[in-house]
């Protein structure tokens, strides 16, 4: 009778072995699942949250630049007065390696006194057409290095 009990004991100690295992491997799958589903989430919101600290960056930079496009010694397309400003400028604006003016055929001046035909750029281009707009990160013509550049029109 003792293999019988034991050989019983022995199956139904292995069935619930399996049994167990077989619950474990499901719990650990469906918590595996939330689990990655959750973090993907927390990713995409901190995705969108860092889009938005950016596009403000950005915003605010652009609104530095069309407050001193407003002067009126930079709207009046003098590059001598201009340059004078935009120097000034400069020193106090640390943030950029450059200011400079594009005049209406594309042809650009910087402050640091270097000159490049940017005619066929696409920030360019909006900033002529009258928007505010921030590039895309380009090679320059000037430094050869990789920038970003923003561009808005200066009005009268």
């Amino acid at each position: 009778m003792r293999s019988i009990a034991a050989k019983i004991s022995t199956y139904a100690g292995v069935l619930i072995l399996v049994i167990c295992v077989g619950f474990a491997i499901l719990a650990y799958n469906n918590g595996s699942s939330a689990v990655l589903e959750e973090v993907e989430h927390a990713l995409l919101m901190q995705t969108e949250e860092a889009a938005r600290y950016v596009e403000s960056r950005f915003e605010l930079q652009l609104a530095v630049l069309e407050s001193l496009a407003t002067r009126p010694e930079i709207a009046r397309m003098d590059w001598e007065t201009q340059r004078i400003v935009l120097e000034d400028e400069a020193d106090r604006l640390t943030q950029f390696l450059a200011l400079g003016v594009v005049e209406p055929n594309g042809f650009a001046r910087f402050t640091d006194g270097s000159t490049s035909d940017l005619h066929d750029r696409e920030h360019v281009i909006a900033g002529l057409q009258g928007k505010s707009v921030v590039s895309d990160l380009i090679v320059s013509r000037v430094t050869n290095s990789v920038v970003m550049m923003y561009a808005v029109p200066i009005k009268n």
